[in-house]
């Protein structure tokens, strides 16, 4: 279920950001992980907002301002750096950052966004 669809699939010498939620993600967000049980192809949809093109470490994001990001599904994030904390849209926090790989960079993320 968790293979790489082909049009997910990163393309040779680009980088990504990947927002990548934790295990406590998914337990908050029950009926999500049904769904996408049910229904795979959906699971494009939700990775797509997890992801973007390009690399942002945290030192991308000035302390106290709001800076929109564009996933690859189209969905507008807003991300804030509170100093200590990063907060990822509405309701989600950075649990850990700045992971590097080697095609781009993984922020561990508290929350699934899945529309």
């Amino acid at each position: 279920m968790l293979s790489t669809p082909s049009h997910v699939k990163p393309e040779c010498g680009h980088k990504y950001t990947l927002f990548a939620p934790n295990n406590v993600a998914f337990r908050r967000h029950p009926h999500t992980v049904r769904r996408l049980m049910n229904h795979p192809a959906e699971i494009n949809k939700v990775m797509k907002n997890h992801i973007m093109e390009d690399v942002y470490s945290t030192c991308a994001f000035p302390k106290n301002e709001v800076i929109e990001l564009e996933m690859m599904g189209g969905k507008m994030i807003d991300v804030k750096n509170y100093g200590t904390r990063i907060k990822f849209g509405p309701k989600a926090w950075f649990e850990d950052r700045d992971i590097l790989a080697s095609n781009g960079i993984i922020h561990i993320v508290d929350c699934v966004f899945d529309h």
